[in-house]
């Protein structure tokens, strides 16, 4: 219905300025207008039983002055790259923020911008794992062939047997804001989606729970497999970060039986200008492959800067083809102007 429309609220009476609104029903509402918010102070989506499962989806740029809380069940679904600019934020158990998928082209992240408190209990997820690139798109595309070969972002794609290449690097590694790309198609069927983006400014940040911007795995299993989708980004700048949550961007798996490829694990990026207490666990490994033949993708990249202090994990777990596994490539482009010590060396 049409928000400004006062028969469309209890008591004929629109919300004000000074008002919390909720929305606490089983129904979809889509926002293509930051009209609505702008006249409200708080939102909360769901009930705390979570008997009502309500999903906003927003397709613009936002504001809400005050405390949006998503209550069990409640979803928030952003199909758009413009920052949501909200005073708090909080995610119960059960709760999830998501974007659309994006298919050939960047069209939609997730992008937080919360001037205050940024809390995520356990139980609740932002989950964007396979919602980056489709199969065959993205900068770091896997080949296409005989047998489908990994998408790269953070590590390169491992490389076919025959015909194809695995997908490159890009991005920045201190910085990242891309989607994770996919994998290439086999005679057998398509390649995995790569993983979506999360970007996070806020105040304190109080991380208990699962934050997934992996890669899928390869489609459908043929004879000459396909490649997995890269994992994509999760970038959280904060003045302080808690808690003991999962930050997660895995590269897909390859799939088939000959000679496919697993693809380059994403990027991951925590920075903490004060305190931080956190004891969070991060992953960008490599995805991996069990068909005759097959490679691993490269490890991804997780970079932590608390104050002045920098540090590279790279990690990734066993080895596939020694000849054609993908890479992890750390250069000016990717790295800009930081500097880093390297804290963990497992390939």
């Amino acid at each position: 219905g049409n928000w400004s429309n006062p028969a469309k609220w209890r008591n004929n009476i629109l919300p004000g300025t000074n008002d919390t609104v909720t929305l606490a029903t089983r129904d979809t509402v889509k926002i293509s207008s930051n009209t609505a918010f702008s006249k409200i102070h708080n939102f909360v989506l769901g009930d705390d039983e979570g008997l009502a499962a309500p999903i906003l989806e927003v397709s613009t740029g936002i504001t809400i002055a005050g405390t949006l809380t998503l209550n069990r069940n409640a979803v928030l679904t952003q199909d758009t790259v413009e920052p949501l600019n909200i005073g708090a934020l909080t995610l119960s158990a059960g709760s999830r923020i998501e974007h659309t998928a994006n298919g050939n082209t960047r069209k939609s992240i997730i992008n937080l911008t919360v001037s205050g408190d940024f809390i995520m209990a356990a139980g609740s997820t932002i989950s964007v794992k396979g919602l980056g690139y489709g199969g065959g798109y993205g900068s770091g595309a896997g080949g296409s062939g005989a047998e489908g070969c990994g998408g790269g972002y953070g590590g390169r794609g491992g490389m076919g047997g025959y015909s194809c290449a695995g997908g490159t690097g890009y991005g920045s590694l201190v910085n990242p804001e891309d989607l994770g790309s996919g994998g290439g198609g086999g005679s057998g069927g398509t390649g995995g989606s790569g993983g979506g983006a999360v970007i996070i400014e806020a105040g304190a940040v109080i991380l208990n729970g699962w934050i997934d911007a992996s890669g899928n795995d390869y489609g459908i299993v043929g004879s000459f497999g396909a490649g997995g989708g890269s994992g994509g980004s999760i970038n959280i700048k904060a003045a302080s970060l808690s808690g003991s949550g999962t930050l997660k961007s895995d590269g897909g798996n390859g799939g088939g039986a000959y000679w496919q490829s697993g693809a380059g694990g994403g990027r991951i990026a925590v920075n903490v200008s004060g305190s931080d207490t956190s004891n969070l666990t991060l992953s960008a490994d490599r995805g991996t492959s069990y068909g005759l033949g097959s490679s691993y993708g490269g490890p991804g990249t997780i970079y932590i800067k608390r104050g002045t202090d920098s540090k590279l994990i790279l990690a990734g777990t066993g080895m596939g083809n020694t000849g054609r596994d993908g890479t992890t490539d750390i250069s000016s482009v990717t790295l800009g102007t930081a500097d880093f010590s390297v804290s963990t060396l497992k390939l």
